[in-house]
Parts: structure tokens; sequence; C-alpha cells
């Protein structure tokens, strides 16, 4: 990609990962760098090994389709060239509204912090969570 990288092609690379982890397939290869890590859950611990590899932990997700599954419902432009995506994460007997921040290199997501509560990821990057629906792209 040429230019600058936009909040608005975040926020749509974002939508993407949601798409395809909400429907049991792997993001697209071009959405995430090879290196992208991951901090934090957004399941309990039943979900395959624990790993701070961000390809991995999507790949024990779409090997568990569809008892494991996150159903992204929103995703914010946050300062720092980041986006906040919020759903619901579903694991057997239960699912609840949680969140991650991912951060981009260029146009690619290269780390995701995962929280059990999206207010939880607002405050971590200083912003107030309005609940669903308020200003979401």
């Amino acid at each position: 990609m040429s230019g600058p990288v936009t909040d608005e092609q975040r926020v749509a690379a974002a939508a993407e990962v949601g798409d395809a982890l909400a429907h049991g397939r792997m993001p697209e290869q071009r959405l995430v760098t090879e290196d992208a890590t991951l901090r934090g859950t957004m399941f309990d611990t039943t979900l395959g090994a624990v790993t701070d590899q961000l390809g991995a932990r999507w790949t024990a997700l779409v090997a568990a389709f569809p008892s494991y599954a996150f159903h992204q419902r929103e995703a914010h432009a946050v300062p720092g060239e980041r986006v906040i995506v919020v759903g619901a994460a579903v694991s057997p007997g239960s699912s609840a509204l949680t969140a991650a921040i991912y951060s981009f290199r260029g146009d690619r997501i290269c780390g995701a912090e995962c929280h059990r509560h999206p207010a939880d990821a607002f405050r971590r990057v200083d912003l107030e969570w309005s609940g669903l629906g308020a200003g979401s792209a």
C-alpha cells in the first residue's frame, strides 16, 4: 500500500479479521504481520496452549470453531495507529463481551492486547467506553 495508512483503512482491516473469525476462517495473511504478538486472552485456558503469537491463537480459535468463536460487533480507531474491536467471545457454555486493541505496522496488524471487558481496553488508551453502538465503525 502506498501513502499513509488512514484510520478508516485500519478499521477496515480489523473488520475483515472480525468477519473471518466469526465465520471460522483464518484472516488473510495480508492483514497481519508474520511476527504479530498477543498479550492477554478473551477466552479461558481451555482454548489450547497459552501463546504470545497472534497467528497461533487464531489458528487454535479457528480449529475449535464453532465451540469457540469471536463475533466482532464494533471497531473504533484510537490514538497511536490502533483499533479497538469489541465483540462476543463464545466458549462452551458461556459468552462474554470482550475487546482487543490491535496495533498496526503500516496497514497490517502487528499485535493484539486482549481484555475481558471493553471498558478495560478503552481505559488502556485513556478513553471512556460509551457502550455498544456509540460511535462504532
